[in-house]
């Protein structure tokens, strides 16, 4: 995540009014990857219900990634989008097609007179 392949990643899940934080690492038993997606899979345990931030450390500091995610006995979720693996063995992973970007027309230059 910060960009240095020779730095195992770290991730912290932390509820916003201070009532539980958890780290995890890149390499520790809770953290997996996302089959053949370059995607890490990290799994916060007994994780209490509230409003929690995700965070990273990069560069000598934390840095908030991801501020709002709801946490309930039915699941994670941000807004209203489920935010926890599937349970059906998919792997989270990529979207099938990657947005293309947008493709913009080049008109012939005007040289001018040289």
């Amino acid at each position: 995540m910060d960009g240095n392949p020779f730095q195992r990643d770290l991730v912290r899940l932390r509820q916003l009014d201070g009532g539980y934080e958890s780290q995890l690492m890149e390499g520790d038993p809770d953290v997996r990857r996302d089959g053949k997606n370059p995607l890490n899979f990290f799994h916060f345990q007994q994780v209490p219900p509230g409003l929690y931030a995700i965070d990273v450390y990069a560069q000598d500091t934390w840095r908030t990634i991801l501020s709002g995610l709801t946490v309930k006995t039915a699941g994670a979720y941000y807004g209203n989008d489920s935010f926890e693996d599937p349970d059906n063995g998919e792997t989270m992973g990529v979207p099938l097609e990657s947005p293309a970007a947008p493709h913009f027309e080049e008109g012939t230059p005007d040289l001018g007179q040289c």
